[in-house]
C-alpha cells in the first residue's frame, strides 16, 4: 500500500494590486483571485507633470466582498499608481427578517443567515418574513392553523400536524379521557354517555361502547365480564367480555406472558396458540400491566385505525407460520415479516418509562410515491427505551421519531426506506433530546431511498456505526439514494458519530436544498471515520452556515484527529461537486487549521488522485485533492498515488 503523507497546508494572503494571491506553502499550487464590487472606489490619477501620488481607492463597502481598485498611471514626472483599497467585509447571505432557504426549510434571516425559527414564540417572525397564517414548526415556518388542540377554535376540530380539521375516531384524541364526537368532529370527554345504559352504543360515537357504574364511552366490543357473542352471527352468548373483547369459552388460557395473534383468528380468542387474538391491540392490553412477549404469525397482515400504546416491558415479535417466534436464521426474507397497515397515522407510540423490544415486522403507511402526503411518524418514542432489528418501515412523514427523553437502539436488519426522514433525532427543546444508537454487525441496516435518511437536531444524540464502508468493502451501514441528503446534521452538543457509513446516489431530487452524501452544518459536533462518500449529485459532504458565522464553526467536526492514531479512513470520490466543501461564510470565520481531517483519500475516478470532484464546489470553498484551493484545512492528508 501506499505510503500515507501528511501535509498541513499554511497559507498567505498577498495583495498585489488589487488582486488577492492565494500561495499554498510546500509546493502546492498557487491560484489568483481578483474581485472588483461595483461599489469598490478608484483612485484618482496623479496630477500631469507633478511627481505626486494618489491614494488608492476607498475600502469596499462592508456587505460587498472585493478591494479597491488602484489610481490611475502617475503623471508626466512620473508619480506612482495608487495603492488599492482594502478589502470588503463578507456579504450577508440574506436580508434581516426575510424568507430564505439556504440550510434550513422555511428559515428566517438572522443576523445575515439564513436560520431555523425555533418553538412557537417565533409565530411572529414567520408571518413577517412569509405573511398571515405561517407558524414555527420542527420543519422550519410552514402553513398552518395551531400548535395543539387548544389553538383550534371549538367546533373546527383537533390540531394534526398544524391544521385544524375534525376528528373522526377516538384514536385522533390525545388528551386523557376524551373521545372523538363523530356528528361534530370534536374531541369530547368520554363521560358522554348520559343516561344509556352499560353495554348499550355510545351516544356521540357509534363504534363505541357505554360501560361501567359511570357509564362511559369506551372503544371495546364488550362490556366488563359480562357473557357475550364472539361474533354478531353468533346466536346465543358464546363468550365471556375480557378486556374489551369477547373470548370464546371453547378457548383455553394463554401462557401466563406470551400471546399469539393471527389477524386471520376467528373472533373470542384467548391469545394462547390455540386461540390466538385475532388483533394486535387484544394482546397489547391483556399484558398491558405485567408485560410479556407478543408473537404475531408469520406471512400475515393487519390493517389497524388506531395508534397502539404499548406498556413497559412489551415485546412485539413476528413468527414463522407455526408460531415460532423469528430469528435471523430461520426469517431471513422480509416478505414473510408480518405486516401491519396502518395508512397515514402513527402505528406505535411509547411515551412513559421503560423497555420496549420490537423484531421482525413490517410497518407500511401510505403510497411510498405519496410519501410526501405522510403527517405522521411510524414509531414515536419519547421517556421510554426502544430496542428494533429486523424492521421495515415505509410510507411516512418519519420512519422513527426520537423525542425528548427516549433511548433507541436499531440493531441488525433494520430499514427506514421511501419515507421523508427515514431517522429523526429531535432537539429537547430545553430538555434532554432524543438519543439514537445504531450498532449493524451481520445484517445491512439502511436509511435509503427517503427524502432525507438520517437527520440530527439541536441537543439530540446520533451515533452510528458498522464495519468500516470504502470501495472494495461491502458496507452493512448505508444513508444512500436520498431524494436531498444522505445525512442531515445539526446536532451540536453531544458529539456524534458516524462509523462504517456508506452514502451514495443522494441528492435524486434536483430541487432539493442540499443534495449530498452528508450535510453537516457548521458548529455541529461529529465524529466520522471509515466512511465512503461516493456519486452523489452534489458534495461528498458539505459544511454550510447555521446561524451567524460570528466564531469558529468547524472545530468540533472531526474527520480524522491523527494520522497514527485517529487517522479519519474516509473516502471521498466522484461527486459532482467537491469531495468536501465547506462554505464561505464557516470557511471565512474559522480559525487557521481548525478543522481535523487526518488520513483521509480524496479519490479520482479519472486517474488523478488528489481530487475527487469533476466540477468546483459552488458557492464555497473546495477542500477536494490535496487541500489545495483556498484556506488551511487542519492536518489534511494526501494518499500519494494511491488510485483505488
Amino acid at each position: 500500500m501506499a505510503r500515507l503523507i501528511t501535509r498541513l497546508a499554511r497559507w498567505a494572503l498577498i495583495g498585489c494590486g488589487g488582486a488577492l494571491l492565494v500561495q499554498a506553502c510546500g509546493g502546492l499550487d498557487a491560484g489568483t483571485v481578483t474581485a472588483i464590487p461595483d461599489d469598490a472606489s478608484t483612485g484618482a490619477s496623479a496630477s500631469a507633470g507633478k511627481k505626486s501620488t494618489s491614494s488608492g481607492g476607498a475600502e469596499a463597502n462592508a456587505g460587498s466582498p472585493g478591494v479597491g481598485q488602484g489610481g490611475t498611471t502617475g503623471g508626466e514626472s512620473g508619480g506612482p499608481s495608487g495603492i488599492g483599497g482594502a478589502a470588503g467585509g463578507a456579504a450577508n447571505e440574506c436580508d434581516e427578517g426575510a424568507a430564505c432557504g439556504d440550510g434550513a426549510e422555511g428559515g428566517i434571516c438572522l443576523a445575515g443567515t439564513c436560520s431555523s425559527c425555533v418553538g412557537a414564540k417565533a409565530d411572529p417572525k414567520c408571518v413577517i418574513a412569509y405573511g398571515k397564517g405561517y407558524l414555527c414548526t420542527e420543519a422550519g415556518c410552514l402553513k398552518g392553523d395551531c400548535h395543539t388542540d387548544k389553538d383550534c377554535a371549538v367546533g373546527s376540530g383537533i390540531c394534526t400536524n398544524h391544521k385544524c380539521a375534525p376528528c373522526t375516531k377516538d384514536s385522533d384524541c390525545t388528551l386523557p379521557g376524551t373521545i372523538c364526537n363523530t356528528s361534530t368532529g370534536s374531541c369530547v370527554t368520554n363521560a358522554s354517555c348520559g343516561n344509556a345504559a352499560s353495554g348499550s352504543s355510545c351516544p356521540v360515537n357509534a363504534a363505541d361502547l357505554c360501560c361501567g357504574p359511570n357509564s362511559v364511552c369506551a372503544p371495546v366490543g364488550c362490556c366488563g365480564v359480562a357473557a357475550c357473542r364472539t361474533s354478531p352471527n353468533a346466536q346465543v352468548n358464546d363468550g365471556m367480555c375480557k378486556n374489551g373483547q369477547c373470548v370464546s369459552n371453547n378457548c383455553g388460557a394463554p401462557p401466563a406472558n406470551i400471546r399469539y395473534v393471527d389477524p386471520a383468528a376467528l373472533d373470542g380468542g384467548s391469545g394462547s396458540m390455540a386461540c390466538p387474538f385475532n388483533h394486535l391491540g387484544a394482546a397489547l392490553q391483556d399484558l398491558a400491566t405485567a408485560g410479556g412477549e407478543i408473537i404475531v404469525k408469520g406471512g400475515s397482515s393487519m390493517t389497524v385505525d388506531a395508534t397502539f400504546a404499548v406498556g413497559s416491558g412489551i415485546t412485539i415479535v413476528g413468527g414463522d407460520a407455526s408460531f415460532a417466534a423469528c430469528t435471523a436464521a430461520t426469517c431471513p426474507a422480509s416478505s414473510r415479516w408480518p405486516l401491519i397497515n396502518s395508512g397515514n397515522r402513527r402505528v406505535f407510540s411509547f411515551i412513559t418509562a421503560g423497555n420496549r423490544t420490537l423484531h421482525f415486522l413490517r410497518l407500511a403507511g401510505v403510497d411510498p410515491a405519496q410519501k410526501a402526503t405522510a403527517t405522521w411518524p411510524a414509531i414515536y418514542t419519547a421517556a421510554a427505551s426502544l430496542n428494533i432489528d429486523h424492521v421495515d418501515i415505509s410510507g411516512y412523514e418519519y420512519g422513527l421519531y426520537s423525542d425528548t427523553g427516549s433511548s433507541v437502539k436499531i440493531g441488525d436488519g433494520v430499514h427506514l426506506h421511501d419515507n421523508q426522514r427515514g431517522l429523526y433525532v429531535a432537539d429537547g427543546d430545553g430538555a434532554a433530546g432524543g438519543n439514537v444508537e445504531v450498532t449493524v454487525a451481520a445484517d445491512a441496516t439502511s436509511f435509503d431511498h427517503n427524502a432525507i435518511g438520517l437527520a440530527c437536531h439541536g441537543n439530540g444524540v446520533l451515533k452510528a456505526s458498522g464495519p468500516p464502508a470504502g470501495p472494495k468493502l461491502t458496507a452493512l451501514l448505508s444513508a444512500s439514494n436520498n431524494e436531498s441528503s444522505g445525512v442531515y446534521w445539526a446536532c451540536s452538543v453531544t458529539q456524534g458519530l458516524l462509523d462504517g457509513l456508506e452514502a451514495t446516489g443522494n441528492g435524486s431530487n434536483a430541487m432539493a436544498v442540499q443534495l449530498d452524501g452528508a450535510t453537516v452544518f457548521a458548529h455541529s459536533s461529529i465524529k466520522i471515520r471509515n466512511s465512503y462518500f461516493h456519486d452523489n449529485k452534489g458534495n461528498g459532504l458539505r459544511i454550510p452556515s447555521n446561524g451567524p458565522n460570528s466564531a469558529d464553526g468547524l472545530s468540533l467536526i472531526d474527520l480524522g484527529s491523527n494520522l497514527l492514531a485517529g487517522a479519519g479512513k474516509n473516502t471521498f470520490a466522484g461527486n459532482v461537486d467537491a469531495g468536501l466543501c465547506i462554505d464561505k461564510g464557516p470557511a471565512d470565520a474559522a480559525d487557521p487549521t481548525s478543522l481535523p481531517a487526518e488520513g483521509n483519500v480524496f479519490q479520482s475516478i479519472g486517474g488523478v488522485c488528489k481530487f475527487s470532484r469533476s466540477s468546483l464546489c459552488a458557492g464555497g470553498v473546495d477542500f477536494s485533492g490535496d487541500c489545495a484551493n483556498t484556506a488551511d484545512l487542519k492536518g489534511c492528508a494526501v494518499i500519494g498515488t494511491m488510485c483505488l
